[in-house]
């Protein structure tokens, strides 16, 4: 996310005759910085979740094998 946002940083503003006529402003810069690394915190926590309620939902199906219950889980997590 961060490489992507460098990328955008530095294609703001206006182009004319190959020179940029409206640069970003650092304040433009912070705040695409603070919604990507916003984002990509949201997207881990939720992820984490996900994947402990897949954990919790697979041990509560009470498998009799554990060839079952990891495939089980498997088939949850993709």
């Amino acid at each position: 996310m961060f490489i992507y946002q460098i990328v955008i940083d530095g294609t703001k503003g206006t182009w004319e005759n190959g020179e940029l006529v409206v640069p970003p402003t650092f304040d433009d810069k912070l705040t695409g910085y603070i919604y990507t690394t916003i984002y990509s915190i949201v997207v881990i926590i939720f992820g984490s979740i996900y994947k402990y309620i897949a954990v919790v939902q697979t041990t509560k199906e009470n498998h009799r094998y554990q060839k079952s219950y990891d495939d089980a889980l498997i088939s949850r997590l993709f």
